[in-house]
């Protein structure tokens, strides 16, 4: 059960979450891609849904794009017509892959551009820690976040641990991540990456975190800011149903 969020109190580490799935907005949740259904009140129009969160007072936006994700085409159109909305700050998951050449180069395009723009380095599609030198070659590092994907606690990333991503960011100066279990997500049950956002903030206290999933409220939101992070990614808990 959600309670309301105070939105104004957390707009500078509200980040504001679009699924989307062949060019509609989904409520994703637990990480059942094949099961997620167009976001009700706004009946799966993206665009409506950025506007929704922006005018809450969101001040971030983060797009996964779900099709990209599984390997399909990029939704790379409808994303640049979210960005126009007008966030402060746009971070898009493409589920890039470094073999993705086209999509790299469009990808440095696009960060010249919308100076808003950051993107999304998913450790779930891209697994080898080397490939963040070509995306580098396309996006500067302050543009780039690295996702330390979970399911249910277990990493999802294959030929690397964790804190190997971290140490080889780091390196190349990228400093800004996300640590997201996906089993989490839009289920309403409390955010499960609390205690190791703090042991990354205790062992790297120069990274920029953030999280979420399973937001509920106020209460979780000042425990995951407490343990480190900067922001909070949140979908379901902002919906105009999700209280009651």
């Amino acid at each position: 059960m959600c309670q309301p969020i105070e939105v104004s109190r957390w707009s500078q580490q509200l980040i504001g979450v679009i699924d989307l799935q062949g060019g509609a907005a989904v409520h994703g949740v637990a990480g059942d891609r094949g099961n997620y259904k167009p976001v009700g009140f706004c009946q799966g129009d993206a665009e409506q849904l950025a506007r929704y969160y922006l005018e809450q007072g969101v001040g971030s936006l983060y797009i996964a794009d779900l099709d990209g994700l599984r390997g399909e085409t990029v939704q790379l159109e409808v994303c640049e017509r979210l960005i126009k909305v007008g966030f402060r700050r746009v971070w898009i998951d493409l589920g890039w892959r470094s073999r993705d050449r086209g999509v790299t180069s469009e990808m440095g395009r696009m960060s010249r551009v919308y100076p808003s723009l950051g993107w999304i380095l998913a450790t779930e599609t891209e697994q080898r820690i080397e490939s963040l030198d070509s995306l580098l070659l396309e996006v500067p590092a302050e543009k780039i976040c690295i996702s330390l994907d979970f399911a249910a606690g277990q990493f999802r990333g294959k030929g690397h641990e964790w804190r190997d991503w971290i140490v080889a960011s780091l390196k190349r100066s990228v400093t800004q991540f996300l640590v997201l279990d996906v089993a989490s997500v839009g289920t309403s049950r409390g955010v499960p990456t609390e205690s190791l956002c703090r042991q990354i903030k205790r062992e790297w206290p120069e990274v920029a975190l953030s999280s979420g999933g399973g937001v509920r409220g106020d209460v979780d939101l000042q425990n995951i800011i407490n343990a480190g992070c900067e922001s909070v990614l949140v979908a379901t808990a902002l919906f105009p149903q999700a209280i009651g």
